[in-house]
């Protein structure tokens, strides 16, 4: 049986939906008549999508689509070193994500209120001096991006199944070349759209979700 598989961030989940079935995800699936699996994770970075992707690669089937909701260039989701004191200490103020082979982590704390920040998301102390001491002392914008446009190119070429990308927003990709071949901005269509749950809550409502897997739909028609 044919396969989407979706990887990317909460934007591509049913995030804080009261059912997980009325997500875009499960929706287009549904649609395609295709077994879902979706591996996305919330809050995640570039880096964690495209080791999910590296992951898995192997299973995809040059029948299979595959979708990738790519993140915002300024996240940073760490690896976790087991034998780090300091990195076992954050355990209660991170994110946690568990892979095959790896647990990765990253600061809790999310952007809450207007939804136009996330058109602009820039670092910003959150008080946990590991995060902040990173963002402070190492984190550089061309750096970033240079390995977003690595990531980029390193699936378009080597993807088995037939991939369509799309992005967090236009300001994520600001400086990297992603070509024309994509599905577009997940922010600026829910702000568009006015598909956002709540003021404080800017993930997909459930009108937000069905047009997105609309227009996912058609995206994969067309590269049919």
């Amino acid at each position: 049986m044919k396969k989407l598989w979706i990887f990317g961030h909460s934007l591509c989940l049913p995030f804080n939906l009261k059912n997980p079935q009325d997500g875009w995800d499960q929706k287009l699936a549904n649609e395609l008549d295709v077994e879902l699996i979706n591996v996305a994770a919330p809050a995640v970075d570039n880096f964690y999508i495209y080791y999910k992707f590296l992951e898995l690669r192997k299973k995809i089937n040059p029948t299979d689509f595959v979708i990738i909701g790519w993140s915002h260039y300024s996240r940073k989701v760490f690896v976790v070193d087991p034998s780090n004191n300091k990195h076992q200490k954050l355990f209660s103020s991170s994110l946690i994500y568990q892979t095959e082979k790896a647990t990765f982590m990253r600061n809790k704390n999310t952007i809450v209120g207007d939804p136009t920040k996330w058109l602009t998301m820039k670092p910003s102390n959150r008080g946990i001096d590991f995060y902040d001491d990173w963002y402070g002392n190492y984190y550089n914008e061309l750096e970033q991006k240079s390995n977003l446009q690595s990531y980029l190119e390193s699936v378009r070429y080597t993807c088995p199944g037939k991939y369509i990308p799309f992005y967090f927003s236009h300001e994520s990709i600001a400086g990297v070349d992603v070509g024309d071949d994509h599905a577009g901005f997940i922010t600026e269509f829910i702000i568009d759209n006015s598909v956002s749950i709540s003021d404080n809550d800017f993930h997909l409502n459930e009108q937000g979700h069905r047009l997105w897997a609309e227009h996912m739909k058609n995206m994969i028609i067309d590269h049919a």
